[in-house]
């Protein structure tokens, strides 16, 4: 298992609240599956940047 790697789904309510444009989506098809087997279907990803600092 690879502790370092992480991925968070957003929902839509999140992706509005962010106020991205649809520009921003970009088009996916696939599946996610959890460790325990559960499974997410993708429809599109998005770019997010991160900017990290003190203060």
């Amino acid at each position: 298992m690879d502790t370092r790697s992480s991925t968070d789904i957003m929902y839509w309510d999140a992706f509005a609240g962010m106020k991205l444009t649809t520009e921003q989506l970009h088009p996916y098809s696939g599946t996610l599956v959890g460790f325990s087997g559960e499974q997410v279907e993708l429809c599109v990803y998005v770019t997010l940047l991160t900017t990290f600092g003190e203060g």
